[in-house]
């Protein structure tokens, strides 16, 4: 039989070293997860990569890499860079401007649609590549500047 003085047994618990040592490993674990989660989102943002050596969009865009990086939103932010930014055949419609999105372009994440380009992507900035360029970037038309006959 445990002796009790005041209402308190006298046996060291240790469930107060291991409450906190759970805080701390529970810390820990949300931690990972969210570093995990930012890593899942980051490489799933359209499986963009630059052009492959040697295809028309590499021809068209790699000079102008330099220009495909600076270029910027109308808010600031930037369109992103070269894996982002490609060729795009385009069209008018009774609503405005389209931008035909593809997989075989933007990778797989990319609806194989004409897809409507919003006001606030369109740039209105020389454009040196000769022909109309957007930016997919999460899921969306961030940035689009148009060709020579646009």
């Amino acid at each position: 039989m445990r002796h009790k003085t005041m209402g308190v047994s006298n046996h060291k618990t240790s469930s107060c070293p291991n409450l906190f040592f759970w805080n701390a490993y529970t810390k820990r674990c949300y931690n990972l997860v969210y570093v995990i989660c930012a890593v899942v989102l980051f490489m799933s943002r359209a499986n963009a990569a630059p052009p492959p050596v040697g295809t028309e969009d590499y021809n068209i865009m790699m000079p102008y890499a330099a220009w495909v990086v600076q270029q910027k939103t109308q808010s600031g932010l930037s369109c992103c860079d070269i894996a982002d930014g490609r060729p795009v055949n385009i069209r008018s419609t009774a609503h405005g401007w389209e931008a035909y999105i593809s997989k075989t372009k933007f990778g797989s994440s990319a609806p194989d649609a004409w897809l409507p380009i919003p006001d606030s992507a369109i740039l209105h900035v020389a454009n040196p590549t000769g022909v109309a360029v957007a930016w997919w970037y999460m899921g969306s038309i961030r940035c689009f500047v148009f060709g020579p006959d646009g």
